[in-house]
């Protein structure tokens, strides 16, 4: 827990001097803890990964937009809630695309199994920025 505050502290200065971010932890139902991080900018999202199913390895981000790499990151899931600070100030009305994938077996790679489909809980959206969007709530599948 206290590795994805520290990450998320240093996420939160992308956002900076626009933002000023406070992260705090928040027990769930369940009595594990959840990171929060709140912002005063607009500008300043957060990508919300909730359910995450196995509560193990790293989760590999990254944001996009056409060929400008906005967010690349990797965080120790450590929480069934992974939240990352994002600072989309110069793509508000723009789409951008979201990748992210669970490295269960640490290899830094999304594996698949023999048909094709990935065996590591992952995800690929796409999200137009709006100005008043603070939280983008995402959810890895599993297939």
């Amino acid at each position: 827990m206290k590795r994805l505050i520290s990450t998320l502290a240093l996420a939160a200065a992308i956002c900076s001097p626009l933002v000023s971010a406070a992260i705090s932890t928040v027990p769930s139902e369940g009595g594990e803890a959840i990171v929060s991080a709140t912002s005063e900018d607009s500008n300043c999202a957060m990508l919300r990964f909730d359910e995450i199913p196995i509560i193990e390895g790293k989760l590999y981000v990254s944001v996009t937009c056409g060929e400008n790499n906005i967010l690349l990151s990797a965080t120790e899931v450590e929480s069934e809630t992974v939240i990352l600070p994002v600072n989309l100030s110069d793509y508000v009305g723009k789409e951008i695309g979201i990748k992210a994938f669970q490295d269960l077996n640490d290899n830094r790679k999304l594996d698949f199994d023999s048909y094709g489909r990935p065996t590591e809980p992952c995800l690929q959206t796409k999200v137009t920025v709006d100005s008043k969007e603070t939280v983008i709530p995402l959810k890895l599948i599993q297939y």
